[in-house]
């Protein structure tokens, strides 16, 4: 039987490209599934990122402290991969940290492993490839929208792209991530109710 990480795991990749059998295979053997409580740190700021992270289920976000201050750069849900990609590509400690916001279950790749799996198999280096252009487009969408929108239109934005994100976190994670105080982010969520 094979485990419910895997068949998800493998359903993420395959919207991507499809990689045969044989490749699923042999990257599942490197597989580690691991545990984590809510408010647990899954990588440290100034941790050296080592693994490509697939959350199977629960909701993590990425964020960096400037200042004393924690400043949310992203959340991910059940189904969504999130690694600390600058630490994770130059091997150098993580400018931000990695933290479950809820029980979490993660399936890790290790950098050593994913690497030989692009050694070895022409497909999975394309779907390397392939992922990197994904994470590039979403992070350029980002920062587009942080500088051409109002507080307002990136909320109005966000309730449109990912409910779910709305719903399940702290006021105080959506507004630093919007890049506002909570007291606008209520303001703001009383005029688009109405």
């Amino acid at each position: 039987m094979i485990p419910d990480e895997r068949v998800a795991f493998e359903a993420v990749l395959d919207q991507v490209y499809k990689l045969p059998d044989h490749i699923k295979d042999d990257l599942w053997q490197h597989a580690i599934i691991d545990k984590y409580s809510k408010k647990t740190h899954i990588l440290e700021q100034n941790q050296i990122e080592r693994h490509i992270t697939f959350l199977h289920q629960g909701l993590i976000r990425a964020y960096q402290l400037q200042e004393d201050k924690e400043v949310s750069l992203d959340f991910r849900f059940s189904g969504d991969i999130m690694t600390a990609y600058t630490s994770y590509i130059s091997q150098r400690p993580s400018p931000v940290a990695i933290q479950a916001l809820e029980d979490c279950i993660i399936l890790k790749i290790p950098k050593t492993s994913v690497e030989a799996l692009f050694d070895k198999y022409h497909e999975f280096e394309r779907l390397g490839r392939l992922m990197t252009e994904h994470f590039y487009l979403r992070r350029v969408q980002r920062e587009i929208e942080i500088l051409s929108h109002s507080a307002e239109e990136r909320y109005q934005h966000l309730l449109k792209r990912e409910p779910n994100l709305v719903a399940k976190i702290p006021v105080k994670h959506l507004a630093s991530y919007l890049g506002i105080h909570k007291q606008s982010l209520s303001r703001i969520r009383s005029k688009v109710r109405i």
